[in-house]
């Protein structure tokens, strides 16, 4: 059985610093929004906005692997597609393998052609969570 762990406490992680380059990329938004999950928000991270800056999305992914350094990560996971981007840039700052999960027949799957090893210390980095859905979906696939 595969043994994962959810952390839920994000003291440690660089929140003001990612705001800040969020506003300065204009991904930041207010207003009034229908997240996709349906639920309601007056804040909206535009994550586009702040990764097609190639420099600015490395410098993002940087600062989460940052704070996994000493967790021994071996592969870094994201569910396609609004993860894609800032999970190839952790792993690229991490320097370990990335792979991603992608709707098949309406359910989460490792893309054809990856495989995860028993036991393998996987990080899942997705861009905006609201649920969980897509992530708990990619942790099981």
């Amino acid at each position: 059985m595969t043994s994962v762990t959810i952390l839920s406490d994000f003291s440690w992680f660089p929140a003001m610093t990612l705001l800040e380059q969020f506003r300065q990329a204009g991904a930041l938004l207010d207003g009034h929004f229908i997240l996709s999950s349906g639920l309601h928000s007056s804040k909206y991270l535009q994550c586009a906005l702040a990764f097609r800056q190639p420099a600015d999305a490395l410098e993002i992914g940087r600062q989460i692997a940052d704070s996994y350094r000493d967790s021994d990560i071996e592969t870094v996971a994201s569910p396609a597609i609004g993860g894609l981007i800032i999970g190839f840039a952790t792993a690229a700052a991490l320097g370990v393998p990335f792979i991603w999960t992608e709707r098949q027949n309406g359910e989460m799957a490792l893309r054809r052609g990856f495989s995860l090893r028993e036991g393998e210390k996987i990080l899942v980095v997705e861009d905006v969570i609201t649920t969980g859905g897509s992530t708990r979906e990619c942790i099981a696939a």
